[in-house]
């Protein structure tokens, strides 16, 4: 997934596991963490993911389900 500067993916709870590894970039997890090239992060199938954005735009390797829900 590439993002561009200022986007933002809205809150959602996974519908299973969830990988995440920054290649390039920032993401922040809004009111948790912010990451960036080289970290990793994982989310448990059922768990609450706050809105993510990036500042300068970033570039993620992700695998994930296809039956998250977004939340408003």
């Amino acid at each position: 997934v590439r993002m561009e500067a200022g986007c933002a993916y809205p809150a959602h709870r996974h519908g299973g596991a969830e990988e995440c590894y920054v290649l390039e970039g920032d993401l922040e997890i809004v009111g948790r963490q912010e990451l960036h090239a080289g970290d990793y992060q994982r989310m448990e199938s059922g768990s609450l993911h706050p809105i993510q954005r990036t500042k300068q735009g970033c570039l993620l390797l992700i695998t994930s389900s296809r039956h998250d829900e977004l939340v408003a």
